[in-house]
């Protein structure tokens, strides 16, 4: 999954952007998540 055999500078830049892709698509989920929650509600 991680390419630990980068230097570690690539290494900690590539783990930086893998977090924050994965927390935009799990904001996205959460706000999607919520939209159908209030969608059912009504």
């Amino acid at each position: 999954m991680f390419h630990w055999a980068l230097n570690f500078e690539n290494d900690s830049q590539y783990l930086s952007t893998a977090f924050r892709v994965k927390g935009e698509w799990s904001e996205k989920i959460r706000v999607r998540r919520k939209n159908l929650g209030i969608r059912l509600n009504r």
